[in-house]
């Protein structure tokens, strides 16, 4: 018999080869038959920690990747049709939007909340896509044509009109600064606009 490690001849109940140190039996792989004699030869050892140790951060990079790839999706899909609406509806009355007025501009974000008498929808438009000359001409055109009023503040500009509901107005709130434009439907509190 040989060791299965170094192929030194072995003696007969031998436990370790004298050559190697191995145990008698370990490492043995498959006997093959020589001239009439059975050696024992290695068996051959799969390197599995090799493929784990390539295979995991393959798996990892694309468990993350999908992972972006579905965020950006969804992202994309809430706000897919919202930058290339004509008006926006808050409850019975529809004020044109930036697309209606001017043409396409990219909107960043959408927020839409009703709280109360309240009725809520912002849209901000991504870094540079509205210029000064945009956001005139859409302020002068709902003054023109939609009868808003204006009532500019220090922050930004603020147009008002009355809603076609009974007490109850519109606003709409222009920050050029950070390029977000909110419409809101309130309830009149006392007096006229």
């Amino acid at each position: 018999m040989y060791c299965g490690n170094c192929g030194n001849k072995l003696n007969e109940g031998d436990l370790f080869c004298d050559h190697c140190g191995n145990a008698v039996g370990s490492n043995s792989g498959s006997s093959v038959s020589v001239n009439g004699q059975v050696i024992n030869q290695p068996k051959k050892k799969k390197n599995i920690g090799l493929i784990v140790a390539i295979a995991s951060p393959l798996i990892f990079f694309t468990l993350v990747l999908g992972v972006f790839i579905f965020i950006f999706i969804m992202l994309f899909s809430s706000l897919n049709g919202v930058d290339s609406e004509e008006f926006v509806q808050l409850s019975g009355d529809e004020i044109p939007t930036i697309y209606q007025v001017i043409g396409y501009k990219s909107i960043c974000d959408y927020d839409s909340s009703n709280v109360g008498d309240e009725l809520k929808m912002m849209y901000v438009y991504c870094n540079g896509e509205l210029t000064n000359y945009d956001y005139e001409k859409y302020i002068n055109y709902l003054i023109i044509e939609e009868d808003f009023v204006d009532i500019t503040t220090f922050d930004g500009t603020e147009l008002t009109k009355e809603s076609n509901d009974d007490n109850m107005y519109l606003t709409i709130d222009i920050d050029k600064q950070i390029g977000t434009i909110v419409y809101t439907k309130k309830k009149l509190t006392g007096g006229n606009i």
